[in-house]
Formats: structure tokens, sequence, C-alpha cells
């Protein structure tokens, strides 16, 4: 195991890959934050580009942190989820914190949200976050402050919360817990939903700093790509690792409705991309979810998207309400399921 001989307050782990137009600014929002207890631990996932030899060049300019600082390499591409994983198993601090690679922070994120942390004993300590485009800032706004029961049900859909990773400071022995049961396949998509959903379902305080701290990176051409099968499949993945988190929970009734309708919105994929087109498959992947009411675009009145859901699965009058929610989703699955679902 890694030792670097002192205590500290958070452990950033920090999966790096292909990042090389983005390290450096990223490692420079770490390197100088306020707080000086932290640790860093960096994994190197068999990045092709440079990323390691520009982090190793930023990382010379603070000579005050060299001591706190890790590099681990994967034998293989592992993906974000299990180089997360990995650091995590070396991780010290009180604190474990998660961010990308490709983006950065505000230089006292990491001491305001410990010090939150502390002072209300929180397993889990949130802010907001700001978008980065290319031409403009916006910060994003949580529909639910944390902590209510009706946030908590929304976590489930991700309907106007953000359930990344990115922006939560947590607990390093609830964490540790959750990721015990971590699946050890590489996910391709929803890891971070499935970490969050089970470290806010285990903790029971979680505290919240209404402050925009973490800057999405947007720009990334390679943060975002056309949905493959291996997406695919690991979304359906974590849909069934959600159902069965909940299975051995005493509250699974108390959000049954969220937890289907999360499957459902999951399943769709089948029928709205051209590499998963299974219509058999979607009718005996949980049955339980074959009702339309479950279809929700995210954020729409409950009256409209019964009625645009209600139409699809009856096959008709679909289009015009389709072009009125201009969801893509529910877009792209319309023509199949009009023949399938009469």
């Amino acid at each position: 195991m890694l030792k670097f001989g002192k205590m500290f307050k958070i452990s950033v782990c920090i999966p790096v890959y292909n990042v090389a137009n983005y390290i450096e600014t990223c490692a420079k929002s770490l390197m100088e934050q306020t707080l000086d207890e932290i640790e860093y631990i960096f994994v190197d996932d068999c990045s092709p580009d440079n990323s390691i030899e520009l982090l190793k060049k930023t990382l010379s300019h603070y000579p005050r942190r060299r001591q706190s600082v890790k590099i681990i390499r994967n034998d293989e591409n592992m993906g974000p989820a299990l180089s997360r994983k990995r650091a995590a198993e070396f991780a010290t601090g009180k604190f474990v914190y998660f961010p990308d690679s490709d983006d950065w922070i505000e230089p006292d994120m990491l001491e305001i949200m410990y010090n939150k942390g502390i002072e209300e004993n929180a397993d889990i300590v949130k802010c907001t976050y700001v978008n980065e485009y290319s031409n403009r800032s916006v910060i994003s706004k949580e529909l639910f402050k944390f902590g209510n029961e009706e946030w908590r049900k929304r976590i489930l859909t991700s309907d106007g919360v953000y359930i990344g990773l990115t922006t939560s400071l947590i607990r390093n022995d609830l964490n540790k817990i959750v990721l015990k049961d971590f699946p050890e396949k590489r996910l391709y998509c929803f890891e971070d939903y499935l970490h969050m959903v089970k470290l806010h379902f285990t903790a029971e305080i979680t505290s919240w700093v209404d402050k925009a701290f973490y800057h999405r990176n947007t720009i990334n051409p390679y943060s975002v790509s056309k949905i493959s099968k291996h997406q695919i499949e690991s979304k359906l993945y974590v849909a069934q690792a959600i159902d069965d988190f909940f299975a051995r929970r005493s509250d699974k009734k108390q959000y049954q409705n969220d937890i289907l309708r999360f499957i459902a919105n999951a399943k769709l994929v089948l029928l709205s991309s051209n590499n998963a087109w299974n219509p058999n498959r979607w009718k005996k992947l949980w049955p339980e979810t074959n009702n339309p009411e479950l279809i929700i675009p995210y954020g729409l009145s409950t009256r409209l998207y019964k009625k645009v859901a209600m139409n699809v699965y009856a096959g008709h009058n679909y289009t015009a309400y389709l072009m009125m929610l201009s969801s893509n989703i529910i877009l792209s699955a319309a023509r199949k399921i009009r023949s399938l679902l009469r």
C-alpha cells in the first residue's frame, strides 16, 4: 500500500486518460488549494497521449506538494470507475474527492467543503458547478436542497439534481463500505450514477455548500461520444445493480416507483439505438416496467409526459407529441414503439 507518512484531511483520486489539452489546468487548480493536508493519487489509465508527462511537468512547479503526490499506472486501460476504485483503495484521508482530469476547481473549494463536513459531521458534502462552454459560463442550479425526501427520490431519476461524483466530498470510511461490492467489470457509462446512488442511500448526513466551486469542461471532444454497445450494456448492468441494491433494503417499497422509473428509462435504449434494437429483449427484460407512464422525459410536467407516453405506446398521434417534447430518447424510439406496442 502507498504510504505518505502523515495524516491527510482529503485524498484526491483522479484517473488520467487522453487529457493532454486539459491536465495542466486541472492539476494547477488541485495544487493551488488553500487547504494544506491533501494527498493526491493520480492514476495513469494507460493514456495514449503525453498527459502524464505534462502532469509531471506541472507538478514540478509545486515542490511543497511533492511528498503528497503519487502517480500509479494501470497495467491495462480500466476506465474511470475502476481507476477511481483503485486509487481509493490507497486513500488515507478523512474524506475522498474524485474530480475529472479535464475539469478544474476553485482554490478554496476543498477547504470550505472539508470544514463544512467537520462542522456538520457530514458523510457527504456537495456543492454546485459551472458548465464551461466555449463562449460562456453557466452556473447550474439544483432544484432541491439536500436532505429532504423529495430530493432523495429525485436522485434515482437524476431529475433536477446532479448525480456526478465531481461535486461531492465523501467520507472515506463510507466510500470504502460502498466500494466493497462495486462491480469489478469495466463500465462504459453510468458508473458515477451507481456509485452515488449507493453513497446517498447509505449516508446519514449530507451537507450542502451553496457555491459553484467546480468547473465542468463541456468542450472536450472525448468526454461525450455516440452511444455504443458497451455503453448500452453498461446502462442495463447499472439498472440491475440498482434494483439489486434496493432489494436488500427495508425501504424498497418507499422508492419502488422511482426505481421502476429509472429501469424503464434505462431499457428504453434497446428501442432507441440502432446498436441495440431488440424488441424481444425489451419485452422480456424487467416486464414489471412495461408501463407507458414510466417513460419520463425529465423535467416535463406530469400531465405532459403521461399524455406523450400513452400516445407513444398506443401508436397513434405520437409525432405531434414528440415534436412538442423535443426529447431525443423518445423521438428516436417512437417509430419502433408504434408497431411494437399497439
